[in-house]
């Protein structure tokens, strides 16, 4: 029962964590989300410039790419994905090649303490970041909307609309 205790309360402490390009995510890419977080700090920060934690992070996001979008979706670049690959899917059920690049997060289950100071300005970058991702997929919705109703427009005209794939 303790033993139970331990592991859902390690559990929920890793949920809330963030990820190890927080820093390198809210000062150059608030605005991505999902898998074009990775692509544009690795263009906007290089990887030569980048933390080891971050290029490890990055480096499992990739090799991981297949399994996180079939057991984890949704969760990609979020602090909960290395909880969901180790602790809620079943090992069996990912690749070797996944497996071998969680191995830094297997060994290193301890939470790095951070003063009031980084936890603050940590929050601020995650509120910027989530702000501006939300106004981007707002944008993303209201040109799609948009380019809907002019469709629809077309059609009641008689012109041929043609989809891009």
């Amino acid at each position: 029962m303790i033993l139970k205790l331990i592991v859902a309360l390690s559990f929920f402490s890793l949920i809330g964590a963030q990820i190890p390009c927080d820093e390198e995510y809210g000062l150059h890419c608030p605005d991505k989300s999902s898998w074009e977080v990775g692509e544009c700090i690795k263009e906007k920060v290089g990887m030569d410039s980048l933390s080891d934690t971050c290029k490890s992070y990055l480096n499992a996001m990739s090799v991981c790419k297949s399994d996180i979008t079939a057991h984890c979706p949704n969760l990609e670049f979020t602090g909960e994905v290395i909880v969901c690959l180790l602790n809620w899917t079943s090992p069996s059920k990912l690749s070797s090649s996944c497996l071998s690049s969680l191995t830094p997060y297997k060994e290193s289950d301890k939470e790095v303490e951070r003063s009031e100071e980084d936890e603050r300005r940590a929050n601020a970058r995650r509120r910027r970041r989530n702000k501006a991702a939300g106004m981007a997929r707002e944008q993303k919705n209201r040109e799609k909307n948009k380019e809907e109703k002019k469709d629809r427009k077309r059609k009641r005209r008689g012109i041929k609309v043609e989809k891009e794939l």
